[in-house]
This record gives structure tokens, sequence and C-alpha cells, in this order.
């Protein structure tokens, strides 16, 4: 029996695990990943799709390169289904909610730019799961040093321009279908964000400027979940796609929308506000919003738009001890909370001074230490529906957090301190405060990961082990160190040589 005498709804549902689930997997690891670009294939152009796949699997035997994010995501697309035989396309092609997965990154061909197009068509009425993701930003590196095969010849500037220009036509096309967004994840650099702003400058001013406040239709009124991140760029202007008034792949150009000479672009003077309130305010509008993330601060801006009471889930890139407390004592319904920086108490907090996370100065020991004492003699809040947690404490604490003092969090099961207590905290202190912390919480913690993106020392080690045996401990069915070595449990098997 071969697979294709499968009954057609069974090949449906393989065909939708393969494709939903792969996506999932990676778009959690996406930032954790190099970025390179795969040619996509557009299965009406027949003999090009059966040539592109032939050499595809006539090159797997070769040496793999480097584990990279969207080498093996752009293997489990519905295109690459489409393409296997006529049956399979057939079934591809009558499946829309295949299509309700589109990811897109950076370095783009100008042919990719149809294909995305027919991808958003083929979906139909399906709500999407949008990612879009510039491997510059996530890279951190120029375009010299960029990989893939749209620049494998060449890493001249005109191959950068026209990855650019695909891009912004990609983006436009996408929020030409805003209503069907359900999750989105945009990587971006802010600049092309201000340029799809600015290309559908009515949809997004409407939100932005309503008035009465919140009186507004949202752009995304599907839309649970949002996680965007801008590379600053202190643009003010944007070009317009191609270098003129209108794009060379045929989308809406920006010509006629305050553009002057060259192709420019200006944001009107009503558009002073960041392109990150812009883009979160609208989002923000969405009556189903449960989830939201972003790479900046949280400033008083933000405090006045974002529904915390809602989300159930929250990710920020930066936030100082003193601000974690105003800001997450709002998330009344929070499940899961991720922090990319918990820092050490401020000279002087985002939520009171919007300044740049580069701009962060940190208290000297004596300060740190006074403040530790004044949250811990505050009421701690409570996050009574908090299940997972994620902080990274990169920064120099000479106290302990005070995340440990501040809060309760009495359905906790999952802790993640991939730094540990960061670099300059005795462990004793740090291990005693989180054994405190789970004591008056009364949670049974389940999973624990610890230090995992840094080798712990000997007398780190030393500590973790010694309160382990705590009773505060004692329902941790996972643990796990540096390097993702298990950390042997009482009463389970799952030893490792390391912790003998």
């Amino acid at each position: 029996m071969t697979i294709n005498q499968l009954p057609v709804e069974l090949l449906q549902k393989i065909f939708t695990l393969y494709v939903q689930g792969q996506s999932e997997y990676h778009a959690r690891a996406s930032h954790e990943r190099r970025h390179q670009s795969t040619r996509l294939v557009d299965p009406d152009d027949e003999e090009e799709e059966e040539m592109e796949f032939a050499e595809g699997i006539a090159g797997e035997d070769e040496e793999e390169p480097p584990l990279s994010y969207p080498q093996p995501l752009r293997r489990s697309t519905p295109i690459h289904l489409s393409v296997v035989c006529r049956y399979w396309r057939s079934i591809t092609l009558s499946m829309p909610e295949l299509w309700a997965s589109v990811d897109v990154r950076t370095p783009l061909d100008p042919r990719d730019v149809p294909i995305y197009e027919a991808w958003f068509a083929r979906s139909g009425e399906e709500l999407l799961d949008l990612s879009v993701c510039d491997s510059e930003v996530v890279q951190g590196r120029d375009d010299s040093h960029r990989g893939g095969p749209a620049y494998a010849s060449s890493s001249s500037s005109s191959s950068n321009e026209e990855s650019k220009d695909a891009l912004f036509t990609i983006l436009q096309r996408a929020v030409s279908v805003c209503h069907k967004w359900k999750k989105v994840r945009l990587t971006v650099q802010e600049h092309d964000a201000g340029r799809m702003v600015v290309a559908d400058l009515s949809r997004f001013s409407d939100s932005e400027f309503a008035s009465p406040p919140g009186s507004a239709t949202p752009i995304a009124p599907n839309l649970e979940s949002f996680d965007i991140t801008l590379k600053e760029t202190g643009a003010a202007s944007y070009p317009a796609a191609g270098g003129g008034g209108g794009s060379r792949f045929g989308g809406a150009g920006l010509g006629g929308i305050g553009a002057g000479m060259g192709g420019v672009v200006t944001l009107p003077p009503s558009l002073s506000t960041p392109i990150i309130h812009i883009l979160c305010r609208a989002l923000c509008l969405s009556p189903k919003l449960t989830g939201a993330s972003w790479g900046a601060y949280v400033d008083q801006e933000m405090m006045s738009y974002v529904p915390f009471n809602r989300l159930q889930r929250l990710g920020l890139e930066f936030i100082s001890d003193r601000d974690a407390r105003e800001v997450l004592s709002r998330c009344t319904e929070l499940r899961e909370v991720s922090v990319g920086r918990y820092g050490a108490p401020l000279s002087s907090g985002a939520l009171h001074s919007p300044i740049g996370a580069n701009q962060y100065h940190y208290h000297n020991h004596h300060h740190q230490q006074q403040y530790a004492m004044q949250s811990g003699n505050g009421n701690p809040v409570m996050l009574a529906k908090l299940e997972v947690a994620t902080l990274n404490f990169k920064d120099e604490f000479t106290a302990p957090p005070t995340f440990f003092t501040s809060f309760l969090a009495p359905s906790l099961k999952e802790l993640n301190m991939p730094y540990g207590f960061g670099a300059e905290l005795h462990p004793e202190e740090g291990w005693k405060a989180l054994a405190r912390f789970l004591d008056r919480s009364g949670c049974t913690l389940r999973t624990l990961r610890f230090c995992e993106a840094v080798r712990m020392r000997a007398h780190e080690e030393g500590a973790m082990r010694r309160f382990l045996e705590s009773r505060v401990f004692k329902g941790l069915r996972e643990c796990s160190s540096g390097e993702g070595r298990r950390v042997m449990l009482r009463g389970c098997e799952r030893e490792t040589g390391a912790w003998r």
C-alpha cells in the first residue's frame, strides 16, 4: 500500500500536522537561530517546480550547512507538498487552512513577491498566522555577512534594494488582509515598518488619533497575539519602493503621501509618535487580544493603551525591578511571562523617563540593597494565574532580584532562568531568595531551567545541588542546567553523570 492509497481525509490530516506543526516549532525558535533564504517555488509554474524540487532532493545527501532557522521550515510549507505530484497538489490547493501560516524572511528575491501574493490568496477566509523577519535585525550583521541564495553571487547594494522593495510590497499585501490576522510576529527595521505605516496612512492613523479614544474600528479584529521587534534607525523619513513613486512589483507606491524629492516619504507632523506606538496601539484595539510581546521597554505611553488586564501571555525585552511591579500588577489574567532582560533598579525608570535600553544606568551596591529592602516592605503583588516565567537576570545584581520579594505566584509550574542570578550576586543569596519566594507563594514547581545560557562555576553548582534538596523543590519533575544537562532529582531515573 502506497501513501497515495490512504483515504483523502487521512492525507489531509497528515499534511496539516506536517505544515502547522513544523511552523509552530520553528516560530518559537526563530530568534535563537541564524537566518538564510531559500528560494520559494511557485506551484503554478510546473516545469520550474519539478526541476527545483528534484534539485532539492538530489542535494540532501551533500554535507549539511550549520543549522539555520528557515532551512527546515522552508521544507515544510504547502508549496513543497504541492510539488511532489499532481495528486498532492490538488489536495493542498483544496485546503486553505494549509496556507494560513505565512512565513517571510529576508533576503528576498523579486520573484518571491507573486508567490507570497498567491499564498495569501490561497488562504481563503482562514485566519492568518503571519511571521515577517528581517535577518539583518536578528543577526545584527550588515548585508555583506548574510548568507542565502539571493546573495550567493553578489552582495551589491542593488540586491539589497531589491530585497527591501520585495519586503515592502509583501508587507503592503499583508496589511491589506489584516482583518484575517490571528497571530503576527514582525521583526524588521524601524524604517521598513515606517514605510508600511505611511503607505496605508488612513488605516493606521484612524486607530492612532480616534476621537474619543477607543472609538476606532480595530484594524485586526481577529488578532489574538502579536510580537513586534523593531530595530531602531532613527528615521523620520522613509524611501519609497524602488526609489520612486511606486513599487517595481506592481504594488501601491508611496508617491502622493508626503512624498518629497527623490521618492522619499516623510512622516507627517501628526505622526511624530514613534512607529512602535503606532503599530502597537493599532493592534491593541483587537477585542480578542490575549498575548503581546515587543522588543522595547515599557514607557508611560504604552501603559495608556495596552490592555494588560486581558493579557494571558506577555513578553518584554527590557524591564527593571522598579517598573515590573507597576506593569505586572495590572496583568490579572497573566499565565506566561518572558523578560529578555530583567534589570537591576534604574537611576531613572523607563516609565518615568522614557529612555532607550542602551541608556540604562544602574545603581551602585548600596542603592540596590536599599531598593530591595524597600520593595520587601510593601505587600507582594499576587500573580494568581501565572504558570510559566522566563526571567533573564543578565545584569550585575549585588542584591537578590526583587522579583522574588515583590510578587507571589501560587500557580507557578515552570521557571526558566537562562543566566541564573546574574554575574555578581552570590549564588547562596540568590537561591535563598528563590526558595523563600516559592515557599511564600505556596506553589509546586515542576520544571526549573537554570543557567542554560552560561557555564556555571563549581561553587554555583554546589549551591544548586544543596538547595534542590530543600522542601520547596520536592515537586520538581524536570530540572536542567548549563548546556542542557539534566540534574539528578530524588525518585527520578533521569540522571546525568555531570551531577553524580
